[in-house]
């Protein structure tokens, strides 16, 4: 009796002993048939990840926290997210690219041409520069954007140009030095003609031009003149 005794508290002591070293073994680190499979996680996980979440429908630890302003409804603030809700663009907004971390979360409005253009409801439109836009629909990083772009005798009236200005649209032509033709009525300038330091500020005389189309149609004259004279000349 006293044999079987000592052996049954020598087997408990053992057991006891071999437990309290699992516990202290990371469970990624446990070398058994219970080892929770790491193949579907993200492969590193720092800002931007819940670490404590566990992703039940990829079978591991870690889920994305997505931002806000990426989700359609994101009225409670970031959340976390699983991987196939995020591949099946779950509430997430399609213009947000879910792959850019922004700050604490994941979700970046698209862009490309080097954040030049932006993503607004699945189209990519111009970001203009700061101040151009009377009426612009939202701020990004790089100035200003809006779903409609504006025509180029609205941008003209202004001095301004729908081309790229570094990271953003709309160039400045200062009108006592440039003359910007929109005949063809899209966003685009016909043409820019340069004035040659010619001041159009002064008192209008006799015969002069009585408003903005008439000057355009002169304009557009002499245009025509000078390069009929210029294909007689130098060919």
């Amino acid at each position: 009796m006293k044999n079987k005794l000592y052996f049954t508290f020598t087997l408990l002591t053992i057991t006891t002993v071999a437990d309290a070293a699992t516990v202290s073994v990371p469970w990624w680190s446990r070398p058994t048939i219970c080892k929770i499979s790491t193949k579907n996680c993200y492969p590193n996980m720092g800002n931007g990840f819940d670490t404590e979440m566990w992703d039940a429908n990829n079978n591991c630890w870690g889920m994305k926290i997505i931002c806000a302003d990426a989700m359609i409804d994101g009225a409670h603030g970031d959340a976390p997210m699983g991987r196939n809700e995020i591949a099946a663009h779950a509430n997430i907004n399609i213009d947000y690219d879910t792959d850019v971390l922004n700050g604490g979360c994941f979700g970046a409005r698209a862009t490309k041409n080097n954040g030049a253009m932006v993503s607004i409801n699945g189209k990519y439109v111009p970001v203009w520069c700061s101040g151009i836009l009377h009426t612009p629909d939202d701020f990004v990083a790089g100035g200003e954007i809006i779903a409609s772009a504006p025509t180029c005798a609205e941008l003209a009236r202004d001095g301004y140009v729908a081309v790229t200005n570094g990271n953003c649209f709309g160039k400045y032509f200062d009108p006592n030095d440039y003359f910007i033709d929109c005949a063809n009525g899209g966003n685009l300038p016909t043409r820019i003609v340069v004035l040659n330091g010619a001041d159009i500020s002064g008192r209008i005389v006799g015969g002069a031009p009585y408003d903005r189309a008439a000057a355009d149609a002169i304009f557009r004259e002499m245009y025509s003149v000078s390069a009929t004279k210029h294909a007689e000349h130098f060919k």
